[in-house]
């Protein structure tokens, strides 16, 4: 009391003593959104062609940045997590109706192939923010997520399968040098023979 002129000193609380000091609170980093962070890493990405940078920056804007664009790449919380990756997906897959119109679209679906491919690319981003020295995320939402298979809906790919006799047939008017490898192809393969139709050969094959 004496030292401090007969007033309490400070942090002195009476009949307790002295406070405990104040917690420093941890500094917040500034946020880091992805679609500041996203421009960058495609441009700066080595090793590529100016076309394809070109088309990155053109999905990264029409098809990753309405969804991811304003959100702080530093947030981990169930804001910016894998559901929040899984919920895009779904939404390229399935499109977007037109309310008014039930045999048009606002946005198509998008094909399986192209899913991928944006898919790949907002993991590459993402993963760049994991490695960042120093790390601006602690993981990567994109990792495991699951996607369309290639084979759905792609209705242009739709497997074919041979008679023996269509088989028979393919092999005997290829090349001699060529026969034996399209048999063992098609042991290898494991490809299924069908069974005869009444239709007769495949229509694929009717030009041989």
């Amino acid at each position: 009391m004496e030292a401090c002129g007969h007033h309490w000193p400070e942090n002195w609380i009476r009949g307790f003593g002295w406070a405990p000091p104040p917690e420093e609170q941890p500094v917040k980093a500034d946020p880091v959104l992805f679609a500041e962070y996203a421009q960058r890493f495609v441009a700066n990405l080595s090793g590529i062609e100016e076309r394809t940078r070109h088309d990155y920056e053109r999905d990264l804007k029409n098809r990753i940045a309405p969804t991811f664009g304003g959100l702080d790449l530093r947030d981990e919380s169930p804001a910016f997590d894998r559901t929040t990756v899984s919920a895009w997906v779904n939404d390229l897959h399935r499109g977007i109706p037109d309310p008014g119109n039930p045999r048009a679209w606002l946005r198509r679906p998008l094909t399986p192939k192209t899913i991928q491919n944006l898919h790949g690319l907002l993991y590459a981003i993402l993963q760049g923010a994991v490695e960042a020295t120093p790390p601006i995320r602690v993981s990567n939402p994109a990792a495991r997520t699951r996607l369309p298979r290639l084979d759905d809906g792609e209705g242009d790919d739709e497997m074919i399968f041979l008679t023996e006799q269509e088989f028979a047939l393919l092999r005997a008017c290829a090349k001699p040098d060529v026969r034996d490898m399209l048999t063992v192809f098609a042991g290898r393969s494991g490809t299924v023979l069908a069974q005869p139709t009444p239709g007769g050969l495949h229509p694929h094959l009717q030009w041989l």
